[in-house]
């Protein structure tokens, strides 16, 4: 209108609806007032306006009311939208270009939702097929170490907690093992390295962590905090694996976090015998002790150890960690009342919380650390 264009409505609105075919829409509708304003004036100063004008409109359009307007995706690939823009347009035409968009999202939004069609929104989605634990589960599979240890990197870059890593992506890759292993699905020659590599990796975590707080410790020069990292704290939680090595590395996990919130903590090994066990904790005397059990395969050697617990150390306090598992009040039959222990946890999260109470620690000596900041309990259903 205030170039001098004529017909400025009817250009505007059509604007509008051509917008809706992908790519070639807006500059369809920029041809016409183009051509007029090339054809209406002797110069060169409405054309270049009107060009200037669809520029501007567009860049402003497409990066900032759009975005706001609806989001900064539409939850589609790009190379899906373009795909399906040649191939509908082949199909139908100029329909098709205009139709290819809200197809390809329609198409996705049905593949998430109707079982039978999730291959369309594994093809079609921008989104991740893998979730960070299945993807680190994939890469210990394969035998990779280094793009297990990168996924950690990213995870930690992400989201700067120990505690949330060991939660949200360390223990439910166990859980994988476990089923697939109760299933026969991984070789045996395979589990020794995935558990070694799983090992190394936690092992590895620990120490970074430990060796970070301690030269924050130095820094902040104060004697309270750099006493929880020494080797002089007080053990007052023994974690005990019910059976493999699986449930031993949730014992490191564990008590690798303890640590961490000044709770002296010792993991035991899932190759010691019994008796061994039952030695460690009358030389230590522990406050409690922690069975750490992986489902699917271990309730009844987790019965075994506490009958043997209660039977030589009847006032020590005795924690079930049955990691993965949904609470359920009958994980332990009427006749394990005997040897039911004082309390059952299915979190990292809140075994901490617990073993930190069990313990006797006073809260306010306890260290604060930021790398481990996620001590609530968070539970995951056994995949």
């Amino acid at each position: 209108y205030f170039i001098g264009v004529p017909s400025p409505m009817l250009f505007g609105a059509l604007a509008t609806l051509l917008r809706f075919v992908p790519y070639v829409g807006v500059w369809i509708a920029a041809a016409f007032p183009l051509l007029l304003a090339f054809a209406i004036d002797p110069g060169w100063a409405k054309f270049l306006w009107t060009c200037g004008l669809f520029a501007a409109a567009e860049l402003i359009t497409a990066n900032v009311i759009e975005p706001l307007l609806y989001g900064s995706q539409t939850g589609v690939s790009p190379v899906a939208l373009l795909l399906a823009a040649v191939f509908w347009t082949w199909l139908w035409g100029p329909i098709g270009l205009l139709l290819s968009t809200p197809l390809t999202v329609f198409l996705a939004v049905a593949g998430s939702h109707v079982r039978r069609l999730g291959f369309l929104h594994v093809l079609l989605s921008d989104e991740p097929v893998l979730t960070m634990d299945a993807r680190f589960y994939q890469r210990l599979l394969a035998g990779d170490r280094d793009e297990a240890s990168e996924i950690v990197e990213e995870f930690m870059e992400e989201k700067h907690s120990l505690s949330a890593l060991f939660e949200e992506v360390v223990l439910p890759s166990l859980l994988l093992i476990e089923n697939d292993r109760a299933r026969g699905r991984i070789p045996r020659e395979r589990e020794f390295d995935m558990f070694q590599n799983l090992r190394e990796i936690v092992e590895e975590l620990c120490d970074e962590h430990r060796q970070s707080t301690a030269v924050r410790d130095v820094k902040d020069d104060t004697d309270d905090q750099h006493a929880f990292n020494t080797p002089a704290l007080p053990e007052l939680a023994i974690i005990v694996p019910a059976k493999d090595s699986a449930d031993e590395i949730v014992g490191l996990m564990l008590a690798c976090l303890l640590r961490s919130h000044g709770v002296g903590a010792r993991a035991l090994s899932a190759m010691g015998l019994t008796a061994d066990f039952l030695d460690d904790v009358a030389t230590v005397q522990a406050r409690v002790v922690c069975i750490s059990a992986v489902p699917p395969t271990r309730l009844r050697r987790a019965r075994y150890l506490m009958k043997k617990l209660r039977a030589r150390f009847a006032d020590t306090k005795v924690v079930l960690g049955v990691w993965g598992m949904k609470r359920d009040d009958t994980l332990l039959s009427e006749k394990d009342v005997e040897v039911a222990p004082d309390t059952i946890v299915v979190s990292l999260g809140e075994a901490v919380t617990t073993l930190i109470a069990m313990s006797g620690v006073d809260d306010k000596k306890i260290n604060p650390t930021p790398l481990a900041d996620s001590a609530a309990p968070v539970e995951h259903q056994s995949k």
